[in-house]
């Protein structure tokens, strides 16, 4: 189960946006003050490590977020906005050549039929990792962008998450597809 609110069990100010550095000096210090080296902190240790998890990372942090400041709102988040819609264009495109790629390459039994394949290969992998750089790229903007939001309203920060989510979700398919190439590993 998740802690109340992370923000307070850290000192922190309810933000999109946390500096790293303090949220690891605030966790170690609570770690230190509260938590038993003998029982690991039980409880309570977890409930501090679960915590650290949730403001660590971006999407849980957003989400935790939007619980505080609207508990009784039930959407994750819709952020498919125009750029991202013509992005997933772009995803959608590599991710189907890749997934036709490891179609043929998963029936391809012989040396010759692999070597006829190599460029295309290539060209995949590299189209992969292009798209993924253009995701890391978008997800890095959004980022920065929390910076700016400060405390904020629900349906921006939704919006923000909607988007991350989404992000998130295209790099893993991206990356997926990569690792599957890369490793000649099962269609």
């Amino acid at each position: 189960m998740d802690p109340a609110d992370c923000f307070a069990l850290f000192d922190l100010a309810r933000n999109p946006h946390l500096d790293e550095a303090l949220l690891r000096d605030r966790y170690h210090e609570q770690v230190r003050k509260l938590v038993d080296p003998a029982t690991g902190g039980g409880e309570e240790g977890r409930a501090l490590h679960r915590a650290h998890e949730i403001l660590s990372d971006p999407v849980l942090r957003l989400r935790h977020l939007l619980q505080l400041l609207a508990p009784d709102r039930k959407s994750g988040g819709t952020g498919l906005s125009g750029e991202l819609v013509a992005c997933f264009a772009e995803v959608g495109a590599v991710l189907q050549r890749a997934d036709g790629l490891l179609t043929r390459l998963s029936r391809t039994v012989s040396a010759l039929g692999r070597a006829l394949l190599a460029a295309e290969e290539a060209e995949v992998q590299v189209s992969l990792q292009n798209v993924l750089g253009m995701l890391q790229a978008k997800w890095d903007l959004e980022l920065a962008g929390l910076r700016d939001l400060g405390g904020s309203e629900a349906d921006v920060l939704e919006s923000v998450l909607g988007r991350m989510r989404i992000l998130q979700k295209w790099q893993g398919e991206v990356q997926a597809r990569l690792l599957r190439l890369l490793t000649g590993g099962p269609g």
